[in-house]
């Protein structure tokens, strides 16, 4: 069997008949700028916290290099790659994230950190299957809305897993990730062709449902909101209120940026780590590349 030549494309599927493109070398130096800059913010973040621990200063360095290699392998693996193979697995993929999220939420498997019970462990093993659900969603959607954006009943095999899982997670509770795969879906239901009024009206229900809880949480009334979510808000609203308390990992984070100034204090030489900033290898290591 012989097939079409093209001067910019390498492979060539039989089985969907297309052909699959080359990676993108501007996207692929983008990404590996990313990933080196990553490996360097993390050791300089983590580096005084190991010390302090009296544990190796690199520890965390090479986990997140360890991950770098296997990413490394995944890219490599699906540049070449037909991802319309990837259909007959969304449901199984679906399926063992609603496992996951189940065990997490229904059995002792599930750890509670911070009054979020998120991570599942498994042995030496432990992690947060919402992760996974980011993959599924993809998944699902890209199935349901790969030849039209219709919303029938005959889809709805593929939106009652995302159901699941949301309401899962929402348990959990991580609302966070729930307003992450709400906009996921919403934008990729724009890019599959989805009416933009439709989309809009959505929008505005969503921004006023929220608007609501919020409203109704603050004058202490009954509200889906936790106590915990809607002291994040009202301290992201105004950090100083509570500079000693909940807003001070804001307070110190706004402090390591005007101490940076506009070119900062070089690598390796933030102070907030040392002392100030307590996440700063991890929600808040933007506020060290930031002040370096």
């Amino acid at each position: 069997m012989s097939y079409p030549k093209y001067s910019n494309r390498k492979q060539y599927s039989p089985k969907y008949s297309i052909i699959v493109s080359p990676p993108d070398k501007v996207l692929m130096v983008v990404v590996a700028f990313l990933v080196i800059i990553g490996l360097m913010s993390i050791f300089s973040a983590s580096a005084p916290k190991c010390i302090e621990a009296g544990i190796n200063p690199l520890k965390f360095v090479a986990q997140q290099f360890v991950f770098m290699i296997l990413g490394i392998v995944g890219i490599k693996f699906f540049a070449n790659y037909d991802y319309k193979n990837l259909v007959p697995w969304t449901m199984m993929v679906s399926m063992v994230v609603i496992v996951l999220l189940a065990l997490v939420g229904l059995t002792p498997l599930g750890l509670t950190v911070n009054n979020s019970t998120r991570w599942l462990a498994l042995g030496p093993l432990s992690f947060q299957p919402s992760e996974f659900s980011k993959l599924a969603v993809v998944l699902l959607l890209a199935s349901a809305f790969c030849k039209n954006p219709r919303i029938t009943q005959q889809k709805m095999v593929y939106f009652f897993p995302i159901l699941i899982m949301v309401l899962f997670i929402f348990k959990q509770p991580n609302l966070s990730m729930v307003i992450l795969l709400g906009m996921t879906s919403l934008i990729m239901w724009l890019s599959a062709g989805g009416p933009l009024k439709a989309a809009m009206i959505t929008i505005f229900c969503g921004g006023g449902f929220v608007a609501l809880n919020i409203y109704t949480a603050l004058n202490g009334m009954w509200s889906l909101l936790k106590p915990y979510q809607l002291t994040r808000i009202t301290t992201w609203l105004n950090p100083e209120l509570d500079s000693q308390g909940a807003g001070y990992q804001i307070v110190q984070s706004l402090t390591a940026f005007a101490t940076g100034g506009f070119f900062g204090v070089g690598f390796g030489n933030s102070k907030q780590k040392l002392f100030w900033l307590p996440e700063s290898h991890t929600d808040f290591i933007y506020s060290v590349i930031g002040e370096e």
